[in-house]
């Protein structure tokens, strides 16, 4: 039987030390620093690269949302997603879809 994926979102402020323990577990680390990503077609082109999404074309949030949901490509079975310079962009409408959407694969993932 497959093991199942699990992905894990953390908002870092002790980030060394988290990325260091998330690395010895080998962990896929997917690292999003909010400062340098604020556009949203560059916001999920950046994650969907590095969840080695299939195909993705950086504006469906549907098509991003069953990439989430899936994730069956990765030969690593945990993801976590690191995520620094959270403050002051968790009111922009973005950056709330994107967390409900990150929520949910987090979810379904370890109900799965």
């Amino acid at each position: 039987m497959e093991k199942m994926k699990q992905i894990i979102i953390k908002s870092l402020r002790e980030y060394p030390s988290i990325l260091d323990f998330y690395k010895k577990k080998n962990y896929l680390i997917v690292d999003i620093n909010l400062a340098e990503l604020k556009e949203k077609k560059e916001l999920l082109n950046f994650i969907s690269n590095k969840l080695k999404f299939p195909s993705f074309s950086g504006e469906n949030l549907d098509a991003f949302r069953d990439w989430l949901l899936d994730l069956s490509w990765l030969k690593e079975i945990k993801v976590v997603i690191l995520i620094k310079n959270l403050e002051g962009l968790v009111s922009l409408p973005l950056f709330k879809i994107l967390f409900e959407l990150l929520e949910e694969a987090h979810d379904y993932h370890k109900e799965n």
